[in-house]
């Protein structure tokens, strides 16, 4: 069943990868003629249900999910952030669990905007060093991403293996537009995805 699933997946990425270039030839000509769980998911299921699909989400918001997923583990020492005041216990929790296993950094060392909207790139990154922070099969395509990609450069260093790897393991598509915006804002409906995506991998 698990090799059905990664042939599904394989055969997936290569019609978008295909698509992707066909559109990219496309949009490269013109520029040149023209110059989970409902539990775990409670946040995002909400919003959704209220018709908020494309509302952002917030980045403490997102931690929390994936805290939820994980089995809400606790963790004796808490994160070096002053601004975590104003949120519920188990965003603070979610936040130190996170902050303990590798996942985030913060926006400072004091700092981590618990309220502020997480980007395409910053989820990527969680969830890529969440599963391990190891690239697969993906890595081998970095060069041809890098091309077809029609945004590539516009994703951020450490961000460029987690983007790539989400993208072949259908956590985040570019609806056949050939970018993958990695600076746009998370939308609640995209985080549903991604995380209901995840939470079969590597199947």
């Amino acid at each position: 069943m698990h090799k059905n699933r990664r042939r599904e997946r394989l055969l997936t990425w290569m019609l978008v990868f295909l698509l992707c270039v066909s559109m990219a030839g496309t949009a490269l000509a013109a520029e040149a003629e023209e110059g989970i769980s409902s539990e775990t998911l409670e946040p995002v299921a909400i919003a959704e249900t209220q018709g908020e699909g494309e509302a952002p989400v917030q980045r403490g918001e997102f931690l929390l999910m994936l805290y939820r997923m994980s089995g809400s583990p606790s963790v004796e020492t808490a994160a070096p952030f002053l601004d975590l005041a104003d949120q519920s216990q188990e965003v603070r929790a979610a936040v130190d669990w996170a902050y303990a296993s590798g996942l985030v950094n913060g926006r400072s060392e004091t700092s981590f905007d618990p309220a502020g909207s997480i980007t395409r790139q910053e989820a990527a990154k969680i969830l890529f060093y969440h599963s391990g922070g190891i690239s697969g099969m993906e890595a081998l395509f970095t060069a041809i991403y890098d091309n077809v990609f029609l945004d590539s450069a516009e994703i951020a260093e450490w961000a460029r293996a987690p983007m790539y790897w989400a993208y072949f393991n259908l956590l985040i598509s570019d609806e056949g537009t050939c970018q993958l915006e990695p600076r746009s804002v998370l939308a609640v409906a995209e985080a549903e995805t991604m995380l209901s995506q995840y939470q079969s991998y590597p199947d």
